[in-house]
Protein backbone atom coordinates (compact mmCIF):
# COMPACT_ATOMS: atom_id res chain seq x y z
CA UNK A 1 0.00 0.00 0.00
CA UNK A 2 2.63 2.55 0.76
CA UNK A 3 4.54 2.02 -2.51
CA UNK A 4 0.98 2.53 -4.37
CA UNK A 5 0.73 6.05 -2.09
CA UNK A 6 4.53 6.26 -3.12
CA UNK A 7 3.89 6.21 -6.93
CA UNK A 8 0.76 8.34 -6.58
CA UNK A 9 2.51 11.17 -4.88
CA UNK A 10 5.57 11.06 -7.23
CA UNK A 11 3.07 11.16 -10.50
CA UNK A 12 0.85 13.82 -8.76
CA UNK A 13 4.51 15.89 -8.21
CA UNK A 14 5.07 15.12 -11.50
CA UNK A 15 2.13 16.40 -12.98
CA UNK A 16 2.25 19.76 -10.65
CA UNK A 17 5.47 20.49 -11.92
CA UNK A 18 4.47 20.68 -15.66
CA UNK A 19 1.83 22.45 -14.87
CA UNK A 20 3.96 25.06 -12.89
CA UNK A 21 5.93 25.24 -16.16
CA UNK A 22 2.84 25.62 -18.29
CA UNK A 23 1.40 28.28 -15.91
CA UNK A 24 4.48 30.04 -15.89
CA UNK A 25 4.49 33.23 -17.91
CA UNK A 26 6.97 33.25 -20.85
CA UNK A 27 9.00 36.42 -21.93
CA UNK A 28 8.76 37.81 -25.36
CA UNK A 29 12.11 36.45 -26.34
CA UNK A 30 11.36 32.76 -25.55
CA UNK A 31 7.93 33.27 -27.30
CA UNK A 32 9.81 34.80 -30.59
CA UNK A 33 12.16 31.91 -30.31
CA UNK A 34 9.53 29.21 -29.98
CA UNK A 35 7.14 30.88 -32.86
CA UNK A 36 10.27 31.74 -35.36
CA UNK A 37 13.16 29.42 -34.19
CA UNK A 38 15.51 32.53 -33.79
CA UNK A 39 16.76 34.54 -30.85
CA UNK A 40 16.07 38.34 -31.68
CA UNK A 41 18.73 39.09 -29.80
CA UNK A 42 21.71 37.30 -31.35
CA UNK A 43 22.89 39.66 -34.29
CA UNK A 44 23.02 38.28 -37.30
CA UNK A 45 26.45 39.22 -38.44
CA UNK A 46 28.70 38.16 -35.68
CA UNK A 47 26.12 36.10 -33.61
CA UNK A 48 26.84 38.05 -30.70
CA UNK A 49 23.95 38.24 -28.10
CA UNK A 50 22.77 41.71 -27.61
CA UNK A 51 21.82 43.25 -24.02
CA UNK A 52 18.60 44.55 -24.44
CA UNK A 53 18.63 48.37 -22.71
CA UNK A 54 15.95 50.50 -23.78
CA UNK A 55 13.35 51.64 -26.53
CA UNK A 56 13.82 54.59 -28.72
CA UNK A 57 10.53 54.80 -31.11
CA UNK A 58 9.31 57.33 -34.11
CA UNK A 59 6.77 60.07 -32.39
CA UNK A 60 5.49 62.95 -34.77
CA UNK A 61 8.45 62.74 -37.13
CA UNK A 62 11.45 62.29 -34.11
CA UNK A 63 13.11 59.50 -32.30
CA UNK A 64 12.21 59.61 -28.09
CA UNK A 65 12.46 57.96 -25.36
CA UNK A 66 10.17 55.10 -24.26
CA UNK A 67 11.80 52.56 -22.17
CA UNK A 68 15.14 52.26 -20.40
CA UNK A 69 16.71 49.91 -18.26
CA UNK A 70 18.49 52.23 -16.05
CA UNK A 71 19.84 55.81 -16.01
CA UNK A 72 23.12 54.33 -18.01
CA UNK A 73 21.21 53.12 -20.82
CA UNK A 74 18.57 56.05 -20.62
CA UNK A 75 22.10 58.72 -21.15
CA UNK A 76 23.48 56.48 -23.70
CA UNK A 77 20.16 55.80 -25.66
CA UNK A 78 19.57 59.83 -25.65
CA UNK A 79 22.96 60.69 -27.13
CA UNK A 80 22.52 57.70 -29.80
CA UNK A 81 19.11 59.62 -30.88
CA UNK A 82 20.89 63.06 -30.71
CA UNK A 83 23.64 61.92 -33.02
CA UNK A 84 20.73 59.99 -35.61
CA UNK A 85 18.31 62.89 -35.11
CA UNK A 86 21.39 65.04 -36.58
CA UNK A 87 22.57 62.72 -38.97
CA UNK A 88 19.03 62.41 -40.49
CA UNK A 89 18.30 66.34 -40.44
CA UNK A 90 21.67 67.02 -42.39
CA UNK A 91 20.44 64.56 -44.95
CA UNK A 92 16.98 65.69 -45.45
CA UNK A 93 18.41 69.57 -45.52
CA UNK A 94 20.97 68.50 -48.44
CA UNK A 95 18.28 66.56 -50.26
CA UNK A 96 15.93 69.27 -49.99
CA UNK A 97 18.95 71.59 -51.14
CA UNK A 98 19.73 69.47 -54.11
CA UNK A 99 15.95 69.21 -55.00
CA UNK A 100 15.10 72.40 -55.41
CA UNK A 101 18.33 73.59 -56.99
CA UNK A 102 17.41 70.72 -59.85
CA UNK A 103 13.89 72.18 -59.77
CA UNK A 104 14.64 75.75 -60.07
CA UNK A 105 17.89 75.15 -62.66
CA UNK A 106 17.19 76.27 -66.33
CA UNK A 107 18.34 74.48 -68.95
CA UNK A 108 18.67 75.91 -71.97
CA UNK A 109 19.65 72.74 -74.18
CA UNK A 110 16.40 71.14 -72.68
CA UNK A 111 14.60 74.26 -73.47
CA UNK A 112 15.48 74.35 -76.81
CA UNK A 113 14.35 70.56 -77.56
CA UNK A 114 11.03 71.23 -75.73
CA UNK A 115 10.16 74.20 -78.33
CA UNK A 116 11.71 72.69 -81.49
CA UNK A 117 9.54 69.76 -80.19
CA UNK A 118 6.50 71.90 -79.68
CA UNK A 119 6.96 73.30 -83.26
CA UNK A 120 7.47 69.76 -84.89
CA UNK A 121 4.04 68.84 -83.56
CA UNK A 122 2.19 71.87 -84.70
CA UNK A 123 3.99 71.97 -88.09
CA UNK A 124 3.01 68.32 -88.79
CA UNK A 125 -0.35 68.66 -87.80
CA UNK A 126 -1.17 71.13 -90.70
Amino acid sequence: MKEVVKQFQREAQRVLINAKKMIKPVGWRERRIESFGEDPLECSECGNVMEFRGIAVLKKGHLTLQFANDVLAKKYINREIEIIESETYKCKKKEATRKAIKKYRFNWDQREKEINERYRVHLSNM
